[in-house]
């Protein structure tokens, strides 16, 4: 590729989303950096803290005044990335600036709902809000042609880039590699042997035996029921180019099952008298959402929360691995498609164009996950023991949540609710779910009693 050729493409947006990760990166290393005691380690990137019955217990004078410092922070790498994207040149810069603010506003109010203490622990999260406010304002909209108007001229802009936030988004979800380390091999077992068979179940059954035709759709409810919930099928979504519908479709019911099995699957265990080691591998291998595998394993007893705790960070840390596997397998399979379509090729250049094909199409933000997984782990490794080192991965986190509300904000108001019902009336979404999920459940109980009661058991006599 010539010179030039480079620097287009690094001025996509593919590419122009890795950069803004890395941007945010760089912009709260000094916020992390100047850390010396660990009661600052929790809010350092400024957000609402959680609150109970007193709604301003969300806010102090550090989080109240510089989140809109954050948000300001955040609309100009988005100027950024939407210039070197062309977008700019298209429409007025207005829009995209009076869009992001009203997003930045709404993901605000999302995100302090969801730190409150009493319906936070059921699973009810930032997420879940921002579809759902999303989906209330597009909907309602498309009701009433004068609002209508106003939402397709400043907000639709911004809502329409909900998939390139959602990739910063990933690139700031970076976890270190240290974590693999941490867990040990009965962890690495229960994490990442169930939940790869389980994925591939439901794809095959989503293909084969239900002949789901939205096979986009069919990976990320495969991925959504065996992996990490929204988290993993939003990294997916670009990946296999599926809809916003697509997404707020596989979320919705991945968020519905997730509240009933959050309170069977520990209420079983205990039923039957599972050890808290074995219910808590399982429960953190097979529910989705680590906020609801806290609560739920938590139901058992502190010894099986934290068994469950380490397996899901197991879970998190291989989300960059999935997409790997997904982006490799999903751009070789389009490849085929169009070799097959295309006959009378040259042998000679099939290579090369193949080649090309696999890295044009290649989701450069998984790159981006993995050099930044890298980074936090060397860094963590230099201030461990320390209060900056804590908050790293946390301010990290932080990053990343609030441009995936702002994402989440944005595939609401894209999405049209009726052509969400028809898809769930006319598809087998719900079922190939339930298939997914009951798989992923029934591997994660073997691998978790085979790992945590047998082995833990023959170890113990060896010694």
């Amino acid at each position: 590729m010539s010179l030039r050729g480079m620097r287009t493409e690094a001025k996509t947006a593919d590419w122009c989303a890795v950069w803004a990760g890395l941007l945010c990166f760089l912009a709260l290393l000094p916020l992390v950096l100047t850390v010396t005691n660990h009661e600052q380690v929790g809010y350092r990137v400024p957000q609402p803290m959680k609150w109970g019955s007193d709604p301003f217990e969300a806010w102090d004078w550090y989080n109240g005044c510089f989140t809109w410092l954050l948000l300001a922070l955040l609309l100009a790498i988005y100027l950024l990335c939407a210039q070197l994207t062309g977008k700019l040149r298209k429409l007025p810069t207005s829009r995209y600036v009076v869009g992001f603010c009203a997003h930045g506003l709404l993901a605000t109010l999302c995100l302090w709902l969801g730190r409150n203490k009493t319906l936070a622990p059921f699973g009810i999260s930032y997420a879940v809000y921002a579809i759902f406010l999303g989906m209330v304002v597009g909907n309602v909209a498309r009701l009433l042609p004068r609002l209508n108007a106003v939402v397709e001229k400043w907000l639709q802009p911004v809502a329409k880039d909900g998939e390139f936030m959602i990739k910063i988004a990933l690139v700031l979800y970076a976890k270190s590699y240290r974590i693999i380390g941490q867990v040990g091999l009965p962890g690495l077992i229960v994490g990442w042997v169930g939940s790869p068979l389980a994925v591939l179940t439901g794809w095959f059954f989503g293909t084969r035996v239900l002949k789901m035709q939205n096979r986009p759709q069919v990976m990320l409810l495969a991925v959504g029921a065996a992996w990490c919930g929204a988290s993993a099928m939003a990294a997916v979504q670009p990946i296999v180019g599926a809809t916003s519908e697509d997404l707020t479709l596989s979320v919705s019911i991945v968020v519905l099952f997730t509240l009933v099995f959050q309170f069977v699957q520990p209420y079983l265990a205990l039923a039957v008298g599972m050890s808290h080691d074995v219910a808590g591998a399982w429960i953190g291998a097979s529910v989705d959402q680590t906020g609801n595998v806290v609560v739920s394993a938590a139901i058992m007893s502190e010894d099986a929360a934290e068994v469950a705790g380490v397996v899901k960070m197991i879970l998190n840390a291989g989300l960059g691995g999935v997409c790997l596997v997904v982006a490799l397998v999903w751009t070789m399979g389009d490849e085929k498609e169009k070799r097959a379509v295309e006959s009378g090729a040259k042998p000679a250049s099939r290579q090369g164009s193949k080649l090309w094909l696999l890295w044009s199409k290649f989701p450069k933000f998984v790159l981006g996950f993995l050099l930044l997984s890298l980074v936090l782990t060397l860094m963590e490794m230099a201030l461990e023991g320390s209060a900056a080192g804590d908050a790293l991965p946390r301010a990290t986190g932080s990053v990343s949540k609030w441009w995936m509300c702002i994402a989440f904000i944005g595939i609401g108001i894209s999405t049209d609710c009726r052509k969400l019902f028809n898809q769930a009336r006319r598809g087998g979404a719900v079922v190939l779910y339930l298939v997914a999920n009951a798989v992923d459940v029934l591997l994660a109980l073997g691998l978790s009693y085979l790992c945590f009661s047998v082995w833990k058991v023959s170890a113990s006599h060896d010694l």
